[in-house]
């Protein structure tokens, strides 16, 4: 690929997630709004005390509080764009340093405030499709049942996740796992952004969302 679709390419994923954040920030705005503080890139500063895993936290969201422990509702979310393989499924290797940080997050908050993990929820979302064997992997990790006939999946899961012998902790987080592969492109998430902020200003234009 030229130098200058791969610049591309990263600029189109830098300004997904801008626009992302931007976009849950605005709900920040509306009256009856649960949602009460957003972290970009990392999380609150009253969260865990280790830095686990943090490094893959694009956007950290908490709700009802501004941090881990006194929230309802904490969603951590990795967000990935693509330009030139939108249509390009997720292979489970695909996923592996996502799942390594997710769970080494899940581990960090059950060592500091057991419980704590069951109002955490860990996400990731594309504009990419995700490999169906991936999804019912990652489900049957979280029933704590046999691989089947995704034995290849859960093997590589498991071994990203490295939860050993904690077979309870391992469904506990695969459970708390959530894969969104329906993220709209770039161009469209712009024009929904847009669209949402015409409903908050008096006065702005009238704007459709693109694409």
């Amino acid at each position: 690929m030229p130098d200058t679709d791969l610049l591309r390419a990263s600029r189109d994923g830098d300004q997904f997630h801008y626009h992302w954040a931007a976009r849950q920030a605005l709900k920040l705005l509306l009256p009856d709004a649960d949602l009460t503080a957003i972290a970009v890139e990392g999380v609150s500063p009253d969260d865990t005390q280790g830095e686990a895993g943090e490094d893959v936290v694009d956007i950290a969201e908490y709700y009802g509080a501004t941090g881990l422990h006194e929230a309802n509702r904490v969603v951590y979310r990795q967000l990935k764009h693509s330009t030139v393989q939108a249509t390009e499924e997720w292979t489970v290797s695909g996923l592996s340093k996502t799942v390594k940080g997710f769970a080494e997050k899940f581990r960090q908050i059950r060592q500091e405030s057991p419980g704590l993990e069951e109002k955490v929820t860990f996400e990731f979302l594309s504009n990419r499709p995700v490999r169906e064997s991936v999804l019912r992997a990652i489900e049957a990790l979280a029933a704590g049942g046999e691989p089947g006939k995704y034995a290849h999946e859960v093997k590589y899961l498991r071994q990203y996740a490295d939860f050993s012998d904690d077979v309870a902790g391992e469904a506990a987080f695969f459970s708390r796992l959530e894969v969104d592969a329906t993220a709209p492109g770039l161009l469209r998430l712009e024009g929904l952004f847009r669209l949402d902020l015409t409903g908050l200003l008096p006065g702005a234009p009238d704007v459709q969302p693109c694409c």
